[in-house]
């Protein structure tokens, strides 16, 4: 028999993936302004999305909004597998992975 997953054990997993990845671009996030001296570097009580309301599809998509910080003429702009052949040389070993399902 298949293994199965209620909707609601799906989206529970989701919610814990996503406030694990919340969690790092909160530090990404104060990091940036403390390196740009815009402090207080936790000035907002909850984020603004800009009327952003999809991941890939669409003008309102973060596809589209990233896009123009994405290319070669808008600084170096590299391919995912230029990415990934030269990771090694940029990244640094980190700790933690998602949540166990």
């Amino acid at each position: 028999m298949a293994w199965r997953v209620s909707l609601s054990e799906q989206l529970e997993y989701y919610a814990k993936v996503a406030a694990s990845i919340m969690g790092i671009e909160c530090e990404h996030r104060v990091l940036g302004r403390v390196i740009s001296n815009t402090n207080p570097a936790n000035n907002l009580c909850y984020e603004q999305t800009d009327g952003l309301n999809a991941v890939y599809n669409g003008p309102k998509s973060a596809v589209a909004t990233l896009t123009p910080f994405l290319t070669p003429s808008t600084g170096p702009g590299y391919s995912l597998a230029e990415a990934l052949d030269k990771q090694s040389s940029v990244s640094l070993p980190c700790m933690g992975a998602p949540p166990a399902f």
